[in-house]
């Protein structure tokens, strides 16, 4: 991961956080799930989770530097399709129960 995120999640290896975050920019910019923000958000709020809207925000930064930084490295079609798609369905699904 690139240096210089601002966020504490993603300078902890492992932060679930990071996962779900840089899913939801691939979806985002890749136009596989162009709403993932909003899903993310939703999900957040059902769950009950009580994330500050400025630690939110800078994850999404954090995930958008992670992206940029991936860019012509990273396979984003295969993470996406093996790793994001199925947690956003399940959370697409959860949100819609």
């Amino acid at each position: 991961m690139a240096q210089g995120y601002i966020s504490d999640e993603f300078n902890t290896p492992g932060s679930q956080a990071v996962a779900i975050y840089t899913c939801a920019v691939t979806g985002a910019e890749r136009g596989f799930e162009p709403q993932a923000f909003d899903i993310l958000q939703s999900a957040f709020k059902q769950r009950g989770a009580n994330m500050k809207s400025r630690q939110a925000e800078n994850l999404k930064n954090d995930a958008y530097r992670w992206y940029k930084s991936e860019q012509g490295r990273f396979d984003f079609d295969s993470y996406w399709h093996g790793q994001c798609a199925p947690v956003f369905a399940r959370m697409e699904r959860a949100i819609n129960a």
